[in-house]
């Protein structure tokens, strides 16, 4: 056991629901040899790159855009710009600071009328 958190799925993301300023990032709970699935934390990073494959590089060169919550396995990243190329990454961290990555997710945001599919 690495001491670091397992992500749930194999580390899979999906997306959620999406609009012009905002997408939901989905992921199954992770699990831990130590703190309980409950009491995990996530974390949902955004970027305009895709360098975001570890922890070290989600958290350098990530935004922020969901604070760890204990006990989720959604939650949506606002205010982003209508019609861009989005990349997503979700860390799980366990009672002891321990944090593992899960796989980054691309997903675009919509056009602002909607009804258009984004371009990518």
């Amino acid at each position: 056991d690495s001491g670091n958190p397992n992500p749930g799925n194999g580390g899979a993301l999906t997306k959620g629901s999406f609009t012009s300023n905002a997408v939901t990032v989905v992921w199954t709970k992770g699990s831990d040899t130590v703190t309980p699935q409950a009491s995990l934390q996530y974390s949902v990073y955004f970027s305009l790159s895709a360098n975001m494959n570890t922890v070290d590089q989600i958290e350098r060169s990530g935004t922020q855009g969901v604070p760890y919550t204990t006990n989720i396995d959604f939650a949506p990243v606002v205010r982003l710009t209508p019609d861009t190329k989005y990349y997503f990454n979700v860390i799980v961290r366990d009672g002891n600071g321990n944090k593992s990555s899960y796989n980054r997710l691309t997903a675009c945001t919509r056009k602002p009328s909607g009804n258009i599919p984004p371009k990518c």
